[in-house]
């Protein structure tokens, strides 16, 4: 009986944390899309996001890489390759228009970008869409 009561509210945190993470995907779209749409200069926003390595192998902490804004498709393949070369130059961001938007994105609980978009992944959002790649960091 105690067993059956544990496998219940297991199944039941399961189906929640599912609902909650719909809900907070579809959110965090919302802010992209409202972002994009009052900042017609910038053609998405990128960050990187895995679990680092130590020497040996161990893992280290999950870590939500630094936002970035790009201007152009084009920045945004050079940077996502950039990223897989682990060949870091000097990227034409643009700084000053995700200032804000920036500190917000900052606030969020890296729990969440973990469990919306996963470990070791670049994520780019533009008016297009998400698009989730595989990172390497090493």
């Amino acid at each position: 009986m105690l067993n059956e009561t544990y496998i219940t509210l297991i199944d039941e945190y399961n189906k929640y944390k599912k609902n909650f993470i719909y809900i907070i995907e579809c959110k965090l779209n919302d802010l992209f899309k409202e972002f994009l749409n009052t900042h017609n200069d910038v053609y998405a926003l990128l960050w990187n996001q895995y679990t680092s390595y130590s020497h040996d192998n161990e893992l280290y902490a999950f870590s939500v890489g630094d936002l970035y804004a790009v201007s152009s498709l084009q920045e945004l393949e050079d940077i996502e390759y950039t990223w897989q070369a682990a060949e870091y130059a000097s990227w034409p961001f643009l700084d000053k228009q995700i200032t804000e938007f920036r500190s917000i994105f900052n606030t969020i609980p890296e729990e969440i970008f973990y469990n919306v978009f996963g470990d070791n992944k670049i994520i780019s959002v533009s008016r297009e869409g998400v698009n989730i790649t595989e990172y390497h960091p090493y």
